[in-house]
């Protein structure tokens, strides 16, 4: 019936493990769990706590692979018709049909997402950059990500057939952070495998540091400018504002613009993580003058 696949990098799972766990022997329903930790460099014990649990397979790889290979590996193990991949830093806890949620919904379409929620209250000022970003916007409910499914398509809490992706699988060659879930969702198009949403939305724990969040997403968009220049993405949001400062000629202003003020405007946003809007025009500057350096 269903395959749970969870990649870990230093991020305590037990507590989801034992709700997921617990979801699927109350609706009594086959399922298996499986867990790879991704050469974490900090240890929780979980061979001794998952040994004691049933249907749960742990195992620990001896170098970090990353975040594309190691869920094609997840799958590879994989038992069951359904695998639902969910990320190591998400919460289930407030959602108790969460598996149900998704059974009920196994045969709507290809693929089924179920979204992400932040937590309400405001976090600690150094964490304010990626939950204000989260929660303004990577959170919108279903009917929102309905309208365009793949664009929205993310892959931290996601349900697929095994036959699907045995025939579209996570793209390796993406080595850096970043733009795995996009080029993911746009070989599903390309496949004419269907997308639904939902609102079964995971709780996110993981906040990164404001820096530690701006580095991650300067790791992101160089793989985006490679996947951009190889041809081998759907223009996301962000390379359709390029294309168009390409297209009215002012990508030369325009960057000059960015070699001065980008700087500055990274100071403001770590004094001000708040200003989302901030972010994203550093986020569209950063962009262009990484497509000005050499390929």
């Amino acid at each position: 019936m269903l395959s749970i696949l969870i990649p870990v990098f230093n991020f305590d799972v037990l507590r989801l493990v034992k709700d997921l766990s617990a979801q699927c022997i109350t609706l009594e329903i086959a399922y298996e769990i499986i867990i790879i930790d991704d050469c974490s460099s900090v240890h929780y014990n979980f061979d001794q706590n998952f040994s004691r649990m049933q249907k749960v397979r742990f195992e620990s790889l001896q170098y970090n692979i990353g975040r594309s290979r190691i869920r094609n590996l997840l799958a590879s193990k994989a038992n069951n018709e359904n695998l639902l991949f969910l990320d190591c830093d998400s919460d289930i806890s407030l959602n108790p049909t969460f598996i149900n949620n998704y059974i009920v919904k196994v045969h709507h379409a290809d693929v089924i997402y179920g979204g992400t929620i932040y937590q309400k209250r405001k976090p600690e000022f150094n964490y304010l950059l990626h939950w204000n970003y989260g929660s303004k916007v990577e959170s919108p409910k279903a009917e929102v990500r309905n309208q365009e499914p793949y664009t929205y398509f993310k892959t931290n809490n996601f349900l697929v057939k095994k036959s699907v992706f045995d025939k579209v699988k996570f793209d390796e060659s993406i080595i850096n952070y970043g733009y795995e879930d996009n080029k993911f969702a746009d070989d599903l198009n390309q496949s004419s495998f269907t997308v639904f949403h939902i609102n079964n939305e995971v709780l996110h724990l993981g906040l990164n540091e404001n820096e530690d969040f701006i580095n991650k997403t300067e790791s992101s968009l160089k793989s985006l400018k490679k996947l951009h220049i190889q041809q081998n993405i759907k223009p996301t949001r962000l390379i359709k504002l390029y294309n168009r400062i390409v297209e009215f000629n002012l990508i030369r202003l325009f960057n000059l613009l960015g070699e001065l003020l980008q700087p500055y405007i990274k100071k403001l946003i770590l004094k001000f993580p708040g200003y989302i809007s901030l972010f994203q025009i550093w986020k569209l500057m950063t962009f262009c003058l990484e497509m000005k350096k050499p390929a």
